[in-house]
């Protein structure tokens, strides 16, 4: 049978046949503004309309300020503790999506895209990511405690209570010594900047040459405010180098935040890269003697390694032209470290910023340039045994997944001793790196507290 339904008057799914055809259906004009389109970890929210992303937004900020305040009467560590932090969590989630979609509807420009090259929608990608992982942290924190000895919960709350995102329970790392961090700065300068020509000025290994100090920042490789879990991660009295020199450099602030943000990191300096690429077992054992020889040398020496090439930050003209051999953080793939004495930081704490990167490329699967270049770099680092304990490697690829696992089965090497002749720890998965570095992710993202302060003694 022919189907003789005009086509004006064909029937919509909508409303019953029988309304149809009807004087009195209003047809909404066209406005012309498309849409932007969002991102798959932003999409969440994409469909409200700006009434409803508003309405949601002070909906998340009561839950948030009622969930923090009922998680700070917890004292122990029971199943209601994890159930209320993993809620902070979601909710933290939420609110980097909503805000990442009014940012974009408020974007002046028509191309989606240039929304997310912002600082700030890279800020709330990695909020948002960072407090993704929380949760599944959380979790595994929340059933393992039923299962641990009560001294494990109480050393584990102890560690937890004293992280920022441990949300500055009693006890907590609160705001940084401003007694601890001048000492600090002045070890540097005595290790790392003799003779200054200029008094005001602090030598840069990175950019090899003296910058003002306006400019540069006494930094922590091992961030401070994630200090709690330095004995759990590198062995018993870590801790006592965290606002030491061999923890510190001077870096331009463009530089620091490079490195903060896993853009570039710093790698031994030599030569790791296959003399033939597709046969790369035959120098093997030459480039293990390498790492060796580097590793047993009391002066070492580093270079820089870019990780995401194509980033606009990266690209960009930064420096002056006629300064620093190089106007862009691109520049810097490949470049020699040069330091003016013979002190040089701690291996464990520089190997600390490749690991920052790897956390970062692990949230950005679908980058595949970034992925070669931390497997470069995992080329000339491996699993390193020799700097951390053998359980926390083990943790942070649990946590992680298969993918990471793939770029650190490309380690060149087995496992080597500790650094100094200390345990390797259990078998058993640790947490605390990988929680101690999406910690720092959500710090650096959110600028809590502090957040990029000034070092008052380098003004």
């Amino acid at each position: 049978m022919t189907n003789t339904t005009p086509k004006d008057e064909r029937p919509s799914m909508g409303k019953p046949l029988t309304n149809y055809p009807s004087g009195d259906i209003s047809v909404p004009k066209r406005t012309g503004t498309k849409r932007k389109a969002s991102q798959s970890w932003d999409r969440k929210f994409s469909s409200f309309t700006d009434a409803e992303l508003a309405n949601k937004r002070t909906e998340l900020g009561k839950e948030l300020s009622v969930a923090t305040k009922e998680l700070k009467r917890f004292v122990s560590m029971d199943s209601q503790y994890w159930d209320r932090y993993i809620e902070i969590a979601r909710l933290r989630t939420e609110q980097a999506q909503l805000e990442s979609q009014l940012g974009l509807r408020k974007s002046s420009s028509p191309d989606d895209m240039s929304w997310y090259d912002t600082e700030a929608a890279q800020s709330l990608k990695v909020e948002h990511d960072s407090w993704a992982q929380f949760q599944s942290i959380m979790r595994k924190h929340a059933t393992r405690m039923q299962v641990r000895l009560q001294s494990s919960r109480e050393r584990f709350f102890r560690l937890f209570a004293t992280s920022r995102v441990g949300l500055d329970l009693p006890g907590g790392a609160g705001r940084r010594s401003k007694t601890r961090q001048s000492n600090m700065v002045q070890s540097i300068i005595k290790c790392y900047c003799p003779e200054p020509l200029i008094a005001e000025h602090r030598w840069d290994p990175v950019l090899r040459d003296w910058v003002h100090r306006d400019l540069v920042k006494g930094a922590h490789l091992y961030p401070w405010k994630q200090g709690a879990w330095m004995d759990e991660i590198f062995g018993p009295g870590t801790r006592e180098e965290l606002f030491a020199p061999q923890n510190g450099l001077f870096l331009h602030t463009t530089v620091e935040d490079a490195l903060d943000k896993g853009q570039i990191a710093i790698i031994p300096d030599i030569d790791m890269e296959p003399a033939n690429p597709m046969m790369p077992d035959d120098d093997l054992k030459e480039r293990q003697d390498r790492i060796k020889h580097w590793e047993q040398q009391e002066v070492k020496d580093y270079k820089v390694i870019v990780i995401l090439k194509n980033h606009k930050a990266v690209t960009k003209a930064v420096f002056p032209p006629d300064h620093y051999g190089t106007q862009n953080l691109a520049g810097l793939n490949g470049r020699k470290l040069v330091f003016l004495t013979n002190f040089r930081p701690r291996a464990r704490f520089v190997w600390w910023t490749y690991m920052n990167s790897l956390l970062r490329a692990a949230w950005n699967s679908d980058v595949k340039y970034q992925h070669e270049e931390v497997r470069k770099c995992t080329r000339y680092w491996g699993t390193r045994g020799r700097y951390v304990k053998r359980n926390q490697l083990l943790g942070f690829v649990e946590e992680m997944g298969h993918d990471v696992e793939s770029i650190l089965d490309d380690s060149s090497e087995g496992e080597p001793e500790d650094e100094d002749g200390g345990e390797n720890g259990s078998d058993e998965p640790g947490l605390e790196l990988v929680e101690a570095l999406v910690q720092g992710a959500i710090t650096s993202s959110t600028k809590c507290g502090e957040g990029k302060e000034e070092e008052t003694t380098n003004n």
